[in-house]
Formats: structure tokens, sequence, C-alpha cells
């Protein structure tokens, strides 16, 4: 196709010109690797999405939503990098918190060890902004949070990783920025929670025992409005997923 027929399609909006862009941007975003633990995001997304991308099933992300994720991952590393800079008298870190007796990984966004302090940065939309000004973090940031907290307190009374994690974390900052209009959401630092932590590791437990028995978690009552529904509604077991992340013809239409 001309370089002229290629652009009229695009501005057109028809044929795949656009769809072309897309795939481009989804390869910039990248393919989610698969992974042999579960991921600490994912786990408090969906626990039953991080099973199954922990299967080798790759989830389903449509062409806008794509956009936005990628969009919001360029602030984020924006703003990342910057308080890098700023921070960096006080010696802010970023570090991959990586327990395999518990199967899970996570990286957070940066520490101040010296200080105490997990920082993690989420850009969000005017909606979710506005139910954060009103009533905190939802939980599943907030789970999150205190499960790197945990991960890194863990691997920093391990003596062989104590040069690289060092002292304890005890709070968390949450620096969250509005990708709608651009403004900061206010918030306080809080401190980790450790009865929840205790909770969070009984949940990671009995994941474990899940996927030891090839069972995966129940779905949830936000199950319908998941782009992965009809997907997740197939599969009632781990054992379905073959090699190459896919389902059992007796599953498939």
């Amino acid at each position: 196709m001309s370089l002229d027929k290629m652009l009229a399609t695009m501005l057109e909006k028809q044929g795949t010109g656009l769809d072309d862009i897309d795939d481009a941007l989804a390869e910039k975003r990248g393919l989610e690797e698969v992974k042999t633990f579960f991921s600490v995001s994912q786990l408090f997304y969906c626990p039953r999405v991080a099973f199954l991308t922990r299967a080798g099933i790759p989830r389903i992300i449509d062409p806008k939503s794509g956009r936005k994720m990628l969009f919001g991952n360029l602030l984020h590393d924006m703003i990342q990098d910057a308080m890098k800079r700023c921070l960096a008298g006080y010696s802010f870190v970023e570090r991959t918190l990586f327990v395999p007796e518990l199967s899970i990984s996570g990286h957070i966004d940066g520490a101040i060890p010296p200080k105490g302090q997990l920082v993690e940065i989420k850009t969000v939309s005017s909606n979710q902004a506005s139910k954060i000004s009103k009533l905190g973090m939802p939980d599943y940031y907030v789970k999150q949070a205190n499960l790197y907290i945990y991960l890194w307190n863990y691997l920093s009374s391990n003596k062989k990783a104590k040069g690289i994690f060092g002292t304890h974390l005890d709070n968390i900052w949450f620096i969250v920025l509005n990708r709608d209009t651009m403004d900061w959401v206010p918030l306080e630092p809080v401190k980790q929670d450790e009865e929840l932590q205790s909770s969070i590791i009984n949940d990671l437990y009995s994941y474990q025992k899940l996927w030891g028995s090839d069972d995966l978690p129940p779905m949830g009552t936000n199950c319908q409005r998941c782009s992965d529904f009809k997907l997740c509604k197939s599969i009632s077991m781990l054992e379905d997923i073959l090699p190459g992340g896919k389902v059992r013809k007796k599953y498939e239409k």
C-alpha cells in the first residue's frame, strides 16, 4: 500500500490503517512475560487473572484500554525519573522483590530506606481521583503496598540480602496524578498495617495450595464487566490450559 493510500485509510478510519497503529502500540507496550510465580500487582487486580497469566494465557486488552495503559505507563515513568533526581540525596532506590518460597514477585516504584518510606506512584482517571480524595486509596492499592513492605522487610532480614535492602520500611507514600486534569491528588503517608499483611500472607499460602491442586480462585462479583470474562468462564481448572496458553478443545466454541 502506498503512503498516501495508507494515510488516507487511517484518516478516514477505514480498513486496517488505525489498527496497524494499535498493533504497533501494543508491541511498544510489550507482551506479558510468562512467569513461574505470582505477580504482586496482578494478584490484587484479580487473583484469577494472576493464575491464568502465570499459566501462560495472555490477557485480552482492547486497543482503547491499551492506549490508556501505555499513556499511564509513560506518565508513571516520567514521574519516577523525576523523583529519582529530586530524592537522589535521600538514597531513593527501586527494587524487584522476589521471594521464591512464597512464589511471589513484584517491582516497587521506590523506597527511601533510611527514612523507612515506601513510595508508590499511581496515575488515575478523574473518577478514581475523586473517590480517592473522599475515601482514600482503593483496597487493592493498599494491599499491594503492604505486601511490598512485607516482602522488603522479609528480604532485609535475610543476611545475604541485607546489603541490598537495608533497613525496614514502615510508611507508605502514594504519589497520585489525575491523568485527565494533570492535578496531583494530595495524600498523607500511611503506616503499614501488620494485621492486613498477616491476612495477605495467609491468602498467598492458600493461593499456593490452589495452584498445587490445579484449581482456580472463584469468579468474583466484577467478573461480568471484565473483558476476560468469557475466557475465565470457560476454564474450571488449570489442567484445562495447554502449553502455549491454549484452552482444551472441549471449552472452545
